[in-house]
């Protein structure tokens, strides 16, 4: 599942502007147990390197001299940044560390010279956001704008809430009884607090997957920690070997395998952090 901070913090990354200025960008997913080994391996993309001191070394005189921008995504313990800050040269680059964490405390404790407090949208923002979600460019058809605002008003302002229930309804049929049906569901959670309203709206959102893709989602979410950047190509391989995909004459399946993940991110379940220069997907 991926948090509201992290939306705003992949904003700001693949912003265009962003790119141009920072000659190296990087993501790091710390977690709740990080792994400093898994980390550096992972920022390297070196998978055989087991020494913490190497791996630390490399990535070190690779940020030399440039200016980079790393993001240090959904951090809950000071132990990780005090174990990754002696690999991040300080020479004068204007380079920037963004750090998303759950905890407002963290920031005091880092020391932080501005802070960013990603709170819950307004109503209009948050019907913006819905919108664009479910409808693109198109805008809300007039016969559904009543219920589809209640559906938006129920979210309270949480960003992750809206954009699953937005990618159920995007792919879903565009009725009156059936949005009322998703209205009364979401209606129904209104009252938890937001870590249960948003399992529960992620629950509503599994159930209603055709069927073909429930077994994808839920190897991708028994199989990998939170917040997890995978290749697809290393993704589609163990979802082929497992046979949780149908073939389809005459395609082959790691295309299907492909279109199957695709259509997770087009539901908002999944996520894609970059696409990189010969089409492959993260």
């Amino acid at each position: 599942m991926v948090d509201e901070w992290a939306i705003a913090a992949s904003l700001v990354y693949e912003d265009p502007s962003i790119r141009r200025r920072f000659d190296k960008r990087y993501w790091v997913t710390i977690s709740q147990e990080y792994d400093l080994l898994r980390i550096l391996q992972g920022i390297l993309e070196d998978k055989n390197c087991d020494s913490i001191i190497d791996l630390g070394t490399r990535l070190y005189q690779r940020l030399k001299g440039f200016r980079y921008l790393i993001v240090l995504d959904d951090m809950w313990d000071l132990g990780a940044w005090e174990d990754l800050r002696q690999y991040f040269p300080e020479d004068n680059q204007c380079s920037r560390i963004i750090v998303t964490s759950r905890d407002k405390n963290l920031a005091d404790g880092l020391g932080s010279s501005k802070t960013c407090d990603v709170g819950f949208l307004s109503e209009e923002k948050s019907w913006e956001l819905f919108c664009y979600k479910v409808f693109g460019e198109m805008g809300c058809p007039s016969e559904l704008e009543t219920i589809g605002r209640q559906i938006v008003e129920n979210c309270r302002g949480l960003p992750l809430g809206i954009i699953a229930i937005a990618g159920l309804l995007s792919k879903s049929s565009k009725t009156c009884e059936y949005w009322s049906s998703v209205s009364n569901n979401v209606a129904a959670l209104v009252n938890l607090d937001d870590n249960e309203r948003c399992k529960n709206v992620l629950s509503l959102s599994y159930d209603c997957l055709p069927l073909h893709l429930k077994p994808l989602f839920l190897y991708i979410g028994g199989f990998y920690k939170e917040d997890s950047w995978i290749k697809m190509h290393e993704l589609i391989r163990p979802l082929v070997a497992f046979a949780l995909v149908r073939p389809i004459p005459d395609k082959p399946i790691q295309q299907v395998t492909k279109d199957y993940l695709m259509e997770l991110f087009q539901r908002n379940l999944i996520f894609i952090r970059e696409k990189d220069e010969i089409g492959g997907y993260t």
